[in-house]
């Protein structure tokens, strides 16, 4: 499993504070789909419907790479379709190389 935190605000939210108390979620997402592009770059899906249905593409989550690593992943959502979120990345180093390695249904 994933664990996914949307992080981002709703545009609405943006403009009044009062409104982004309570907007983190955090849910553990499972992968359903990881698909391998050339120059590194990764699509990896999603299955996490609470946060799927708040995502918009350019909400940022935050993934766990592999449990004995503690810094979690800032990524952008790419897509939401109110139960997956899509996550476009690029391999950098270890903890996205461990991402990008994770099969389906982890």
């Amino acid at each position: 499993m994933v664990a996914s935190y949307i992080s981002s605000m709703p545009d609405s939210a943006v403009s009044a504070a009062s409104d982004t108390r309570g907007s983190i979620l955090v849910e553990s997402g499972r992968v359903t789909a990881v698909s391998a592009y050339a120059g590194d770059q990764v699509v990896m899906r999603i299955n996490a419907p609470r946060i799927a249905e708040r995502a918009r593409a350019g909400h940022f989550v935050h993934l766990r790479c592999a449990p004995d690593r503690p810094m979690r992943r800032p990524m952008s959502v790419m897509l939401s379709d109110g139960e997956t979120i899509d996550i476009l990345f690029k391999v950098h180093g270890a903890g996205t190389r461990e991402l990008a390695a994770r099969s389906r249904y982890h």
